[in-house]
């Protein structure tokens, strides 16, 4: 009796294992998956704490991104997440079309729009080639 019990335990065990739900992959929201597409700009650093309370050096390559990007947080969960930036090119005479780099999210921009990225001195010189501050056209991933 205590054998048929024993399996009969185990039987139901097993099924309730059998019916539990099949795990849910994980995906980033779009906006974190997706290339944008948008312009980039430069600020000065100026020895201040940035949203993600470090303090870099102008010439640091680090960037700011909007602030519904940081999602209103500081520090945001975008802190310290690296960007892929692609310069393609500018309307008003910035160089360094085709120029490539990574950078580090830093601060919040928030003047800008979701798509529109504020790069250190150190990084925008990197992507414009030493340009003059203006804006540049960028493609860009997280």
């Amino acid at each position: 009796m205590l054998a048929q019990t024993l399996i009969s335990v185990l039987a139901m065990a097993a099924g309730l294992t059998a019916a539990a739900p099949a795990p849910v992959p994980v995906t980033l929201p779009l906006a974190e998956r997706d290339t944008h597409s948008g312009l980039g700009t430069v600020y000065i650093q100026g020895g201040v704490p940035g949203s993600c309370g470090q303090v870099n050096s102008d010439d640091a390559m680090i960037v700011a991104v909007s602030n519904s990007l940081m999602q209103g947080q500081s520090p945001s969960p975008l802190c310290g997440r690296q960007i892929t930036v692609r310069n393609i090119g500018s309307n008003d005479g910035v160089g360094g079309a085709g120029n490539s780099m990574t950078v580090t999210v830093a601060d919040t921009c928030m003047g800008c729009d979701e798509n529109h990225l504020d790069f250190s001195v150190g990084a925008w010189n990197q992507l414009t080639n030493n340009a003059p501050y203006g804006t540049v056209n960028i493609e860009w991933d997280l």
